[in-house]
């Protein structure tokens, strides 16, 4: 697996072309997370992620293969859910907008990137990981699943590409 790291300003540029060549190659994919070239994620949302200190990536060869967004709090669209982990806000991390490049697939790195996310939040003392799930993206249930979340609920959240959208919810609880 492709060793991650917090992304810097330097890694910006070919962690967006990672987005931007996940998203081109959407409409080969029989699921997908459905996001919108120019609308999410954007080169500014992944700008503020890195100054957030939020955005991980994983590269092989020289090149970025891998991204995710891990955030140590939760996420205001998720308030109001009765998670069974009962965590409070600064207890609970947030996955979103994890990425493998196409020609990656296959060698099951969202599970690993996943896995990476888990001891990272234990290591932060965080009490639960929660992330959502576009209804109908098999192939992100599965991989969330084998790794320990629950199907909590599905919840409306408004998301700019997607607008007012039901999602699954997941959790797990460390």
């Amino acid at each position: 697996m492709p060793q991650m790291r917090l992304a810097t300003m330097d890694d910006l540029d070919n962690t967006y072309r990672l987005y931007e060549e996940v998203i081109e190659h959407q409409h080969l994919d029989r699921y997908s997370p459905r996001w919108t070239k120019g609308v999410y994620p954007t080169r500014e949302d992944l700008r503020t992620r890195i100054e957030l200190g939020e955005l991980f990536v994983g590269s092989e060869g020289g090149r970025i293969v891998d991204a995710v967004v891990l955030t140590r709090e939760e996420d205001p669209g998720y308030y109001g859910i009765a998670w069974p982990s009962g965590a409070e806000h600064g207890e609970v991390s947030v996955v979103h907008l994890l990425a493998v490049h196409p020609d990656m697939r296959g060698r099951r790195l969202g599970a690993e990137v996943m896995r990476w996310c888990i001891d990272t939040a234990r290591q932060w003392g965080q009490r639960a990981i929660h992330l959502d799930v576009v209804p109908g993206n098999a192939v992100a249930a599965r991989t969330y699943e084998a790794v320990g979340f629950e199907l909590v609920c599905r919840h409306m959240v408004h998301y700019e590409d997607l607008g007012d959208t039901e999602l699954e919810m997941y959790e797990l609880v460390l």
